[in-house]
């Protein structure tokens, strides 16, 4: 089941019209107060929102700081009273206004149900030395500090209520609305559950070389003693590396590695589920990758998952989830995807569910997005296991 956010039923969408109408805001991005810190635009670091691109990742892995600029450099045009004393000049904080319109015929009552939510978010850096970012601050998402080079080295330090650094497919920047299911899969019956939900953990990572990004951590988990382990690797090939620094370009000679840019991902996820009558280890390990060629990104992973000892009968389940997803801009403004899944939990109650979901996003606005959803679901154990479901959905972010 998709993770549904703290609903706001106050908030419809002549909220969301009106706030347009008053003009809130010109312009706004995932995190505003990196707009303003920076003076860009949305697109600078998202194609679309929430999509990262090669920049937008590079400034992530970068702990929110513009990369290229030399340590300890104020950026053009701030303020020296801000920069010495480290306070931010504009209020890091940012909204997302959204209203959903759900269908699903095959429901007993509610066929079509509307609704409304509100998210804050929060995000700056200070001084260049620690970066803050939070996300859905009401609803219990991320909320953690970046201490960046620590002891002069090139090691960055996460710590705080984040979502371990593990599969490619993160969350709060897929394009569809429906999150991936390498990410969030669970097993039924006491097993291990979503690798995309945010958790108390420490966490190292590092840019070698450009091209490598190698992260490792440790996660606790809510009332209990046993600590979690992750850990993930990635290599990109051609394009903006992680760094941020561009590819040289012979424009006398093009080539398909000018627009191609790869990356190849591998993690892994020991846990370790705490109860009053026994205790369930769980392991999750992953292969990726993720092409992108001119306005086409593809993005495929192959999961793999046990968990042993469910409900303390010595029942182990192996797990093995696949996902495919295409994305394409068929003009500046509109961006279509396609995605295809198969989770296979093995001996698990559900067997095999099988999912096809298409995707329409149009951008008016940088700001502003309008997208279209539907759902095939097939899931082996059910009487009925056929589901077709819809979705549409407007977001404003401020």
């Amino acid at each position: 089941m998709t993770r549904r956010p703290r609903s706001t039923p106050t908030l419809g969408i002549v909220t969301v019209l009106g706030a347009l109408a008053l003009g809130i805001s010109s312009k706004a991005e995932a995190i505003s107060a990196f707009t303003h810190q920076y003076d860009t635009e949305c697109s600078t670091c998202h194609s679309p929102y929430p999509r990262r691109n090669e920049f937008g990742e590079a400034f992530r892995k970068n702990g929110y700081v513009w990369p290229g600029r030399a340590p300890g450099q104020k950026p053009a045009g701030a303020k020296e009273s801000h920069w010495l004393s480290a306070i931010p000049e504009s209020v890091p904080l940012s909204a997302t206004l959204r209203q959903d319109v759900a269908y699903d015929p095959e429901a007993d009552q509610d066929k079509v149900r509307p609704d409304s939510f509100l998210f804050l978010h929060g995000g700056g850096t200070l001084r260049d030395q620690v970066g803050f970012f939070a996300h859905d601050l009401v609803g219990g998402g991320e909320a953690f500090a970046v201490f960046r080079r620590a002891l002069g080295t090139p090691v960055n330090v996460r710590f705080g209520r984040l979502t371990p650094q593990t599969t490619l497919w993160k969350e709060n920047q897929g394009v569809t609305a429906a999150p991936a299911a390498p990410a969030t899969f669970g097993v039924p019956g006491g097993g291990g559950g979503s690798l995309a939900t945010p958790r108390d953990a420490v966490e190292v990572n590092a840019v070698v070389g450009g091209r490598f990004f190698a992260a490792v951590g440790v996660a606790d988990r809510t009332n209990q003693d046993a600590m979690e382990y992750f850990g993930h690797l990635s290599y990109k090939i051609a394009g903006t590396d992680f760094a941020g620094r561009e590819p040289d370009l012979d424009l006398d000679h093009e080539s398909v590695w000018d627009y191609l840019t790869v990356t190849l991902g591998a993690f892994g996820y020991l846990g370790r589920l705490e109860k009053l009558t026994h205790d369930t280890d769980y392991r999750r390990g992953g292969l990726e990758v993720e092409a992108q060629y001119r306005g086409l990104t593809l993005l495929g992973s192959l999961v793999a998952g046990r968990d042993e000892d469910l409900n303390g009968l010595g029942f182990d389940v192996e797990s093995v989830v696949t996902a495919i997803e295409v994305d394409y801009f068929l003009a500046p403004r509109y961006l279509v995807a396609l995605r295809f899944e198969n989770e296979d939990v093995g001996n698990a109650a559900t067997g095999i569910t099988k999912r096809l979901i298409g995707h329409v996003t149009w951008s008016p606005l940088e700001s502003l997005q309008l997208k279209l959803e539907g759902r095939w679901f097939r899931t082996q154990a059910e009487q009925d296991p056929v589901d077709v479901t819809g979705l549409l959905r407007l977001e404003y972010h401020l």
